[in-house]
């Protein structure tokens, strides 16, 4: 019998396509010192708007020092900067800045065109249906 990729692989190659599209993309809108690693800081981001760094980690299942070494990364380009959160005097937000707003619609739109692609591909059904089983509520991982 073939080996036959796990459902876990198929959904992280289906990533890392979307992903490296991504990445190509913003490099030629002159976003090239954008990773991986900051697109998946800008995924959280772009739902919320801003987020401390500890929701960052958790949201993404990585350390604190990963998340923070990132964001400083984020900043140093000038694509998020760490403001006071006005709920905790102790704690910052990481908040995108116009250049970072700027990226995350080259990001918005670029995806929407990967999906019409991909449905040219592999069909407008398939993706639908993709979508819809991507979109259930899966719960908590099991333990």
């Amino acid at each position: 019998m073939a080996d036959v990729d796990t459902l876990g692989n198929l959904l992280l190659r289906g990533f890392r396509w979307f992903d490296s599209a991504l990445l190509n993309a913003l490099e030629r809108q002159g976003f090239g010192e954008i990773r991986r690693p900051h697109s998946l800081i800008f995924a959280v981001l772009d739902q919320q708007g801003s987020a401390r760094i500890s929701e960052l980690a958790r949201k993404l299942g990585i350390t604190r020092q990963s998340a923070h070494q990132t964001v400083q990364e984020l900043s140093d380009m000038g694509m998020v900067e760490l403001v006071a959160d006005p709920s905790n005097a102790s704690a910052r937000l990481v908040v995108p800045t116009e250049q970072g707003k700027l990226s995350i619609r080259v990001a918005r739109r670029r995806y929407a065109a990967l999906e019409r692609e991909l449905a040219r591909r592999i069909g407008a059904d398939a993706v639908a249906s993709l979508r819809i089983a991507l979109e259930k509520d899966w719960g908590e991982p099991p333990t």
